[in-house]
């Protein structure tokens, strides 16, 4: 399974528990908020488990076919 990592920026307040857990998908960008660098970066169980440590729910996952998986509504 692909899973697709996006980050709500409105939301974000650049802890970097993301970029600490899975470095190869996130990274801050310039204003120091959590983007995307890589889809896929890291195996999707480590992509859940960076979004699930984000404080705030910045980074809603979404299956291969669009599916909102994390977090649940």
């Amino acid at each position: 399974m692909a899973y697709k990592a996006v980050v709500n920026k409105d939301v974000c307040v650049s802890t970097a528990a993301c970029v600490a857990t899975a470095v190869n998908t996130f990274e801050l960008d310039q204003d120091g908020l959590s983007s995307v660098k890589k889809q896929n970066g890291n195996t999707d169980d480590l992509i859940l488990k960076a979004a699930q440590g984000c404080p705030v729910n910045a980074i809603p996952i979404f299956d291969e076919n669009g599916k909102k998986i994390y977090p649940k509504e």
